[in-house]
């Protein structure tokens, strides 16, 4: 579906100020929708940079993991604790006869207190597997974090694991992993996009040609920053977001707080 006829068909909503009600709003509309057109419409349905940073998440997820089939929110967990002193053990995984054994700590979890599965990669090297496990999983500790100065709508923890023990053949096809980055940038690009034409219909013009650069991109398995029409998109939405700062949005508070998450996105 085209980018205008995805953002005509979304169903608008007052503000949202609660992670959990914007997540009851995206199952309703997003859920089944695929990666792109969920960046797009979770985008729409998007007040402030944090659920601008879920939807574009959960569409990059879903890129990466086609396979996988998602009950809700996911996140992604790779960070580990690289502090000196009393570092929180790493994720490694043993194999077992009723499938793998998973324990250690992932340092940064998005959307903790509301996702469903977390992404994790376990081991090293050549035994490096990726593995999606769910959050109610009984073996299975989410930690939220008191709210930080950057996203503070959006919660944000840490995964421990002690003996989860998941089914025979749960590890993830890897194959598209290393793109992950790129994704991100293309998926939060894309939902932050939706989100300007919904509440500034004085730029949808420029939006919506970025917006077709940006489904042209996601149509391929492989994104790269590299690629000459990325580079060109990425130009692209940062110069929206420079006139935005400077002659739309200065005076709005949520705006000026968390526009860094696409700033810092840009491409050195």
């Amino acid at each position: 579906m085209h980018p205008v006829e995805l953002l005509g068909a979304v169903e608008a909503s007052d503000p949202v100020a609660d992670e959990a009600a914007y997540k009851l709003i995206w199952l309703e509309q997003c859920a089944e929708l695929s990666p792109f057109a969920m960046s797009v419409v979770g985008g729409a349905l998007a007040d402030r940079f944090a659920w601008v940073f879920i939807a574009g998440y959960q569409g990059a997820i879903r890129h990466i993991f086609p396979e996988e089939k998602f009950t809700g929110w996911a996140a992604f967990a790779v960070s580990e604790d690289r502090s000196e002193n009393d570092p929180l053990p790493g994720v490694t995984w043993q194999a077992s006869k009723d499938g793998p054994v998973i324990n250690g700590s992932k340092t940064w979890v998005a959307a903790s207190a509301n996702c469903d599965e977390i992404i994790i990669s376990a081991g090293r090297g050549g035994g490096k597997q990726f593995f999606a496990v769910s959050s109610d999983h009984p073996n299975v500790e989410i930690e939220t974090r008191p709210a930080g100065r950057m996203l503070p709508d959006l919660s944000q923890g840490s995964a421990h694991f002690s003996d989860t023990r998941l089914v025979s053949g749960s590890e993830l096809d890897t194959r598209l992993v290393p793109g992950f980055g790129p994704c991100e940038v293309l998926y939060i690009y894309s939902a932050f996009l939706a989100s300007t034409w919904q509440r500034f219909p004085g730029e949808r013009a420029d939006v919506e040609l970025l917006l077709e650069m940006a489904s042209k991109i996601s149509s391929r398995d492989e994104v790269s920053r590299e690629h000459s029409d990325m580079v060109e998109f990425d130009r692209g939405v940062q110069s929206l977001l420079r006139h935005l700062r400077e002659d739309v949005c200065g005076d709005i508070d949520l705006w000026r707080r968390d526009y860094k998450l696409i700033a810092m996105y840009a491409q050195k």
